[in-house]
């Protein structure tokens, strides 16, 4: 477990670096055609450029690898990689969603916040790097409720 967290911390990490100084050429070719979607649905957690999803696939597999990840760890930060990337784009902030249990955790609203405010929230699993450079903006929008 602990080897996951450090493979999500690595990834919150890189992200937060590479967009939060919005390198401008990057995230035109590579990010924007992600924010296509004001609105995120579960599907929209992999709408994205191919060279997004190659960079995202390489970075998680080169983290657990340089890590040293035992294959168990490496797999249940795969999944877990999977199943906050469809939590987050949803649209709904389901009950027994992880950042109701995680305290410092985005969850769905606060990646929709990024999704209608691009220069907000953007790191994908920890708050804290919003916090830290001063981009953490807290969710006032609506969700559905299930």
């Amino acid at each position: 477990m602990e080897c996951s967290h450090k493979c999500a911390e690595t990834n919150s990490t890189f992200t937060v670096f590479v967009f939060r100084f919005r390198v401008p050429w990057l995230y035109r070719t590579v990010h924007q055609m992600h924010h296509q979607h004001h609105v995120p649905f579960a599907l929209a957690a992999q709408d994205a450029s191919s060279a997004e999803l190659l960079s995202l696939l390489l970075l998680a597999l080169s983290s657990a690898w340089v890590l040293g990840c035992h294959p168990l760890s490496e797999t249940l930060f795969h999944f877990l990689n999977s199943w906050l990337a469809v939590e987050d784009h949803c649209g709904y902030n389901l009950p027994w969603a992880l950042h109701k249990l995680l305290p410092y955790m985005g969850g769905a609203p606060y990646h929709q916040t990024h999704h209608k405010k691009q220069s907000t929230n953007f790191a994908p699993y920890f708050t804290h790097w919003d916090y830290l450079f001063g981009t953490y903006c807290k969710s006032a929008l609506h969700f559905h409720s299930e």
